[in-house]
């Protein structure tokens, strides 16, 4: 009598999916520092960046409203977003708006998104 071989071991669909969501998430939080560094409209660096007067409240923002450029932890639903405005100017708004800018539905630049919700 002759053993069988167990078939083939496949992984579980839910590590597949997994696998997919970290993916999408990866290209995601790409995608927004390529829109935050300008690189994906063609937007050249200068060699020297001037000092920006807005860097010490973008950190208070940051910090206040628990912000990130790169994305959020695994299940965390963003509440709100760091914008630039087409003027230059920071302010705090809804995801949602935050988003619209990102995808080019709305105006300004996202810069951060952020776990906290506006007030």
């Amino acid at each position: 009598m002759t053993a069988s071989s167990p078939g083939p071991v496949h992984p579980a669909p839910l590590a597949g999916r997994r696998r997919l969501l970290g993916v999408v998430k990866l290209g995601v939080v790409v995608a927004i520092i390529a829109v935050v560094t300008g690189t994906l409209v063609g937007g050249t660096t200068p060699s020297r960046s001037p000092v920006d007067p807005s860097s010490d409240r973008l950190a208070r923002l940051m910090e206040v409203y628990d912000c990130s450029t790169t994305g959020l932890d695994d299940g965390v639903v963003p509440g709100s977003a760091v914008l630039r405005s087409t003027d230059g100017a920071l302010r705090m708004v809804t995801f949602e708006r935050g988003w619209a800018a990102y995808d080019g539905s709305g105006s300004g630049t996202l810069v951060a998104v952020c776990a906290a919700p506006l007030n």
